[in-house]
This record gives C-alpha cells, sequence and structure tokens, in this order.
C-alpha cells in the first residue's frame, strides 16, 4: 500500500503560475526583438543586390511598445465613457424662447418686408381655394384666451377662424381662374394706433391697423385685395378681420 502525500499539490495554484510564465516569455521575446539593428550584412542582402526603394539600409528599427496582457479575468477592450460638460452649449443658450410680454407693447415694424412672407402665404390659400395655407397670418387662438375680456374666447375665436376661412373661400371665387395670377406685393395699412386694455371689451393692449393691401397680377394687370384689420401679437401682425365682417 503505497504511503499519502503529506503535502498535496493545489493544482489551481500551479495552472496560474504556468499561465503567468508562459505570458512573461512573450514579453521578454517582443522586448529582445526589438532591439534588433538593421544592416547590410544582417539584413540577408549582398552588396550586388539593389537596395529597397525607400528603406535606408542602416536604418534602425524603433523599438515597439510591448504589450502588457490585462490580469486575467479582466476584459482587455475596457470603455471609459467620455465627460459630459455641464454647461450650456451656446446654441442651446439661444434656443431658450423668449419671455412672454403679457402687456403686448411691442410695435410691429410697418413695412412691407415684415408682411411679406405672411402676403405670400395668404395669396397662395386665396390661389388654391385652401384656408390652411394661411393660417400663420390669422390671430393665434392662444393668446386670443387671456386677451379678450368675454365669456368663452375660445368660442368666439372658433367663429372668427370659420369666417376667416369663409372669406378665403369667397376671394377664391372672385376669379374663374387664378393659374395665371402672380403675387406682387403686401403693402402696410394706415398708421397703427393702440388699442389699450379695456376698449373692444380686452384685457390687453394692441396695436391696430386698417386696409393692408395685398397685389398681384394677371396678365400683366395690377389687383389689389384689401385686407380688413391686423392687429399686433409680440412684435407681429395678424389678421383678424380679412373682408369686412358684421357680429
Amino acid at each position: 500500500m503505497s504511503s499519502l502525500n503529506p503535502h498535496p499539490v493545489n493544482l489551481h495554484l500551479v495552472n496560474s503560475n504556468r499561465r503567468y510564465s508562459f505570458l512573461s516569455a512573450i514579453v521578454v521575446a517582443v522586448l529582445v526583438t526589438s532591439v534588433f539593428v538593421v544592416s547590410p550584412q544582417t539584413s540577408g542582402c549582398s552588396r550586388d543586390q539593389p537596395q529597397q526603394e525607400g528603406v535606408s539600409a542602416s536604418a534602425t528599427l524603433v523599438p515597439s511598445i510591448p504589450v502588457i496582457p490585462p490580469p486575467l479575468g479582466e476584459s482587455p477592450f475596457a470603455y471609459a465613457p467620455p465627460k459630459v460638460s455641464e454647461s450650456p452649449t451656446p446654441d442651446a443658450a439661444q434656443s431658450v424662447a423668449k419671455p412672454m410680454d403679457w402687456k403686448n407693447g411691442q410695435k410691429p415694424e410697418r413695412t412691407a418686408a415684415a408682411l411679406n412672407k405672411s402676403g405670400i402665404a395668404l395669396f397662395q390659400a386665396i390661389t388654391s381655394d385652401d384656408p390652411s395655407k394661411a393660417r400663420q397670418f390669422f390671430f393665434p387662438e392662444e393668446p386670443f384666451t387671456p386677451l379678450k375680456d368675454i365669456k368663452e374666447p375660445n368660442r368666439y375665436w372658433k367663429q372668427l377662424y370659420r369666417v376667416y376661412e369663409q372669406d378665403i373661400h369667397k376671394l377664391h371665387r372672385s376669379r374663374k381662374n387664378w393659374s395665371e395670377a402672380v403675387f406682387e406685393s403686401i403693402e402696410p395699412g394706415s398708421v397703427p394706433t393702440w388699442v389699450p386694455p379695456g376698449d373692444e371689451v380686452n384685457k390687453i393692449g394692441y396695436f391696430r391697423s386698417w386696409g393692408t393691401k395685398l397685389r398681384y397680377r394677371v396678365d400683366g394687370k395690377l389687383y389689389t385685395i384689401k385686407i380688413h384689420t391686423v392687429i399686433s401679437w409680440q412684435g407681429e401682425w395678424y389678421i383678424t378681420h380679412l373682408l369686412p365682417w358684421k357680429k
């Protein structure tokens, strides 16, 4: 009967030591290889052999940086996420909306340039018989609610907008054919006047102008559509009545 070994072997420790020795041997081999100097005698080329183009016969290899393997169990592709700046960028700061001026004291410019974009949209709505194309030129519903000092201001806004749509349809029917019509210009109307809070059952004041002119041409002849009323909101002009309107 054989005697038992008083000192049992730890197989896990042996395997770990062997693995570490193998990796150490690789690192040593890389270091030794990196210090070789290339010369005509060691490069394997005789004097009669042409020198390789672009390579100096006495060039010395740059020692390579040894790659030390990561510890066992750690991924070699560890990723550190980039740091995110906490301060806002200039673009983000500029994108912050301006505070609402509930006094509505900014007076819009009384120029054709200030009305041009909206005028083109209105002209396209009339020629195509599509009021939705000129919705941007009608006074928006959101500020209309706090502006009017009446019961159910939203309902009143919807009524005004329906009339606006009907006016666009009516203007479209005023000509049999709009295919040759070309937008000419939009010209400001009367000098804007300030309508203070309390007038015309309003809680908030605004500037008002009458008779803005939308001009277009057909076969060289100039025609005009007169916009009844525009009022201001936050420095922009909006229609409240396109054609003369009776309650």
